[in-house]
Protein backbone atom coordinates (compact mmCIF):
# COMPACT_ATOMS: atom_id res chain seq x y z
CA UNK A 1 0.00 0.00 0.00
CA UNK A 2 1.40 3.40 -0.96
CA UNK A 3 2.13 5.92 1.76
CA UNK A 4 1.24 9.61 1.56
CA UNK A 5 2.42 12.41 3.85
CA UNK A 6 0.32 15.54 4.20
CA UNK A 7 1.72 18.47 6.17
CA UNK A 8 -0.55 21.12 7.61
CA UNK A 9 0.62 23.83 10.05
CA UNK A 10 -2.08 23.81 12.76
CA UNK A 11 -5.12 21.69 13.49
CA UNK A 12 -6.39 23.82 16.37
CA UNK A 13 -8.33 26.23 14.14
CA UNK A 14 -11.46 25.47 12.13
CA UNK A 15 -11.76 27.12 8.75
CA UNK A 16 -11.51 26.47 5.05
CA UNK A 17 -7.94 25.16 5.14
CA UNK A 18 -8.63 22.73 7.95
CA UNK A 19 -11.81 21.48 6.29
CA UNK A 20 -9.93 20.93 3.00
CA UNK A 21 -7.15 19.10 4.85
CA UNK A 22 -9.74 16.90 6.61
CA UNK A 23 -11.50 16.14 3.33
CA UNK A 24 -8.24 15.24 1.53
CA UNK A 25 -7.06 12.99 4.37
CA UNK A 26 -10.37 11.16 4.60
CA UNK A 27 -10.62 10.72 0.84
CA UNK A 28 -7.04 9.51 0.39
CA UNK A 29 -7.21 7.16 3.40
CA UNK A 30 -9.70 4.99 1.49
CA UNK A 31 -6.94 3.77 -0.86
CA UNK A 32 -3.63 4.80 0.72
CA UNK A 33 -1.89 4.89 4.08
CA UNK A 34 -2.00 8.57 5.05
CA UNK A 35 0.09 10.36 7.67
CA UNK A 36 -0.93 13.90 8.61
CA UNK A 37 1.95 15.90 10.08
CA UNK A 38 1.15 19.15 11.88
CA UNK A 39 2.95 21.60 14.15
CA UNK A 40 1.98 20.92 17.76
CA UNK A 41 1.36 24.45 19.02
CA UNK A 42 0.16 23.22 22.41
CA UNK A 43 -3.52 23.78 21.64
CA UNK A 44 -5.88 20.82 21.41
CA UNK A 45 -6.98 19.68 17.94
CA UNK A 46 -10.35 21.22 17.06
CA UNK A 47 -13.29 18.95 17.93
CA UNK A 48 -15.14 19.82 14.72
CA UNK A 49 -12.49 18.12 12.57
CA UNK A 50 -13.57 14.57 11.76
CA UNK A 51 -10.36 12.98 10.52
CA UNK A 52 -10.66 9.28 9.77
CA UNK A 53 -9.10 6.97 12.36
CA UNK A 54 -7.00 5.35 9.61
CA UNK A 55 -5.05 8.61 9.26
CA UNK A 56 -2.00 8.77 11.52
CA UNK A 57 -1.61 12.16 13.19
CA UNK A 58 2.00 13.19 13.77
CA UNK A 59 2.54 16.26 15.93
CA UNK A 60 5.96 17.92 15.62
CA UNK A 61 7.35 20.57 17.95
CA UNK A 62 10.68 22.39 17.81
CA UNK A 63 13.10 22.15 20.71
CA UNK A 64 14.34 25.68 20.00
CA UNK A 65 12.44 28.28 22.08
CA UNK A 66 12.56 30.99 19.41
CA UNK A 67 11.43 28.70 16.59
CA UNK A 68 8.69 27.28 18.81
CA UNK A 69 7.44 30.77 19.66
CA UNK A 70 7.37 31.85 16.00
CA UNK A 71 5.79 28.60 14.76
CA UNK A 72 3.15 28.74 17.50
CA UNK A 73 2.14 32.27 16.51
CA UNK A 74 2.58 32.28 12.71
CA UNK A 75 1.03 29.61 10.51
CA UNK A 76 3.40 30.27 7.62
CA UNK A 77 6.45 29.81 9.85
CA UNK A 78 4.99 26.56 11.19
CA UNK A 79 4.60 25.25 7.64
CA UNK A 80 8.18 26.22 6.77
CA UNK A 81 9.37 24.40 9.90
CA UNK A 82 7.51 21.23 8.88
CA UNK A 83 9.06 21.32 5.41
CA UNK A 84 12.53 21.94 6.90
CA UNK A 85 12.04 19.15 9.46
CA UNK A 86 11.14 16.63 6.76
CA UNK A 87 14.02 17.62 4.50
CA UNK A 88 16.57 17.67 7.32
CA UNK A 89 15.54 14.30 8.76
CA UNK A 90 14.98 12.76 5.32
CA UNK A 91 11.49 11.68 6.35
CA UNK A 92 10.18 12.21 2.85
CA UNK A 93 12.05 9.13 1.64
CA UNK A 94 9.58 6.97 3.57
CA UNK A 95 6.65 8.19 1.45
CA UNK A 96 5.55 7.72 -2.14
CA UNK A 97 3.93 11.17 -2.27
CA UNK A 98 4.32 14.27 -0.07
CA UNK A 99 1.72 17.03 -0.09
CA UNK A 100 2.26 20.33 1.71
CA UNK A 101 -1.09 22.02 2.19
Amino acid sequence: MKKILITYPWLSLFGGGEIFCEYCCNLLSKKYKVDLMYYDNGIKINNFLRINKKVSLIGIKSKNIIIDFLASKTMLFAQFFLIYFNLKNKKIRDYDFVYSS
